[in-house]
């Protein structure tokens, strides 16, 4: 009888589980698509970061034409959007346009010289957007897309192919990135400036958000 008992218990128990694992995990893998969605209201004209966008799962039926798939976000991060975006609304290439070639009114171009970098990945090329970090001061200077890269002989090093998305397929006969030129404003600047002007040579740490 105490056997029945707790087996009738252990039954119970897994029932509920695989009941909960159905409504938590096992609906939105077996019926619902996943794709790429506002994860905020987007204004029309403002720029997107990665913590603009998020997942969502949708019915088959209910995706959107077009609709990006989660791993395109890195596609989608830097982009400008062209319509007014609704939180949890499915995105599309359509709802954006690419800042590449896009400086605004209130920015301008502005160094970010070798000696402040003390690491920064070789395969950083203009059109990436990359965030600056203070080692000294413990202090994060922002997300900022790169408009030139400079190599260790001073050369201007290229974009890479739009096309090539994974960075670890980033490859060229090319010297080192050595230091960049960013878009930004001037008090943004002026920040990144007063920092580096009281730091030690080699403070920054640039590294990538992904492609713009």
């Amino acid at each position: 009888m105490k056997r029945k008992t707790v087996l009738g218990l252990f039954l119970m128990i897994f029932s509920l589980g695989v009941m909960v694992f159905w409504e938590v995990r096992g609906r939105d893998a077996l019926l619902l698509t996943p794709v790429l969605a506002a994860s905020r209201d987007i204004a029309a004209g403002e720029s997107v970061l990665a913590q603009d966008l998020t997942t969502i799962h949708v019915l088959p039926e209910n995706r959107m034409t077009g609709a990006l798939m989660p791993e395109s976000s890195t596609q989608v991060v830097g982009c400008i959007a062209v319509i007014p975006l609704c939180a949890n609304q499915q995105l599309s290439s359509g709802c954006f346009r690419s800042e590449r070639n896009t400086v605004k009114h209130n920015q301008s171009i502005f160094p970010i010289c070798e000696q402040w970098i003390g690491a920064m990945s070789s395969v950083v090329r203009p059109g990436d957007a990359v965030r600056l970090f203070s080692v000294s001061t413990e202090q994060d200077m922002g997300i900022h897309r790169v408009a030139y890269v400079i190599d260790r002989g001073g050369r201007s090093l290229p974009a890479f192919d739009s096309g090539s998305v994974d960075l670890l397929e980033r490859h060229e006969d090319a010297d080192p990135a050595a230091s960049l030129e960013i878009v930004c404003t001037a008090e943004e600047y002026m920040k990144i400036y007063q920092s580096q002007h009281s730091a030690v040579p080699g403070d920054l740490i640039v590294y990538m958000e992904g492609g713009l």
